[in-house]
């Protein structure tokens, strides 16, 4: 893991006096290894994070790491509240990359941030995993995750290596995987027509959607996994009401 030639910071100047007495101190008392979603969320919080910018950049290590091994280690622990948890600590991370960037690509450090950032959301990308939660809702694992970066890539200029691996992976529809994010993304955001994924006005009217469902219905003739056929079901009505919205 990259590691920064700071020195961890003593104390979080809390330049915005956003933080309670004590709140931020609690968070510096815990180990580089001990931090969690909810510190990290604090440290990087939009517009009023925790620190100055060189307060702040000693735990962006800290924090890929803590979010790379959460995702290398899925199979042996998962928690769904943890995930979406994790999904607001990147959200805020990537503002707090956006309007660091001048002082990020002025030190040399913006590059392999993206880099490391970009390797995770190709790793991502690559499955596509339904689990069931609360009951009898079924979702994506990291689907949270995936919107984040979804709308990260689109609203913050920064984040155009992000565009550009979403417009990438997700055209290339030769694999269920990235026909199924190609979809599930669709079903819940509207902001993917404005991403670049699709470029017409109708969502129907571009070939890599037509693409992406011939596969889905490839995969589903020949899947005999309930989940997956239940998911699809209750995804396809979505899909077609943001298609002709």
């Amino acid at each position: 893991m990259k590691t920064i030639r700071i020195k961890r910071p003593k104390k979080f100047s809390d330049p915005f006096g956003d933080f309670s007495e004590g709140e931020l101190e609690r968070i510096l008392a815990k180990d580089d290894e001990k931090l969690d979603a909810l510190d990290f969320k604090n440290i990087f919080q939009s517009f009023l994070p925790a620190g100055t910018y060189e307060e702040c950049l000693y735990f962006v290590p800290v924090f890929l790491g803590y979010i790379e091994g959460f995702h290398r280690n899925i199979d042996k622990f998962y928690d769904y509240e943890l995930e979406f948890a994790i999904s607001e600590a990147i959200e805020n991370f990537l503002s707090w990359v956006k309007d660091s960037h001048a002082d990020l690509c002025r030190e040399s450090q913006y590059d392999w941030i993206i880099i490391r950032l970009c390797d995770l959301l190709n790793s991502i990308l690559s499955e596509f995993v339904l689990i069931k939660i609360e009951g009898d809702h079924i979702v994506p694992l990291f689907d949270s995750w995936v919107e984040v970066f979804v709308v990260g890539a689109l609203d913050q200029l920064s984040m155009t290596p992000l565009k550009a691996i979403l417009q990438n992976k997700l055209l290339a529809s030769e694999s269920y995987s990235n026909s199924a994010w190609l979809l599930d993304i669709c079903s819940y955001s509207r902001r993917a027509d404005n991403l670049g994924i699709w470029s017409c006005t109708s969502l129907w009217e571009y070939k890599a959607k037509h693409d992406a469902l011939a596969i889905i219905f490839s995969h589903l003739r020949s899947n005999d996994e309930q989940l997956c056929k239940i998911f699809w079901e209750r995804s396809f009505s979505s899909i077609i009401l943001s298609a002709i919205a």
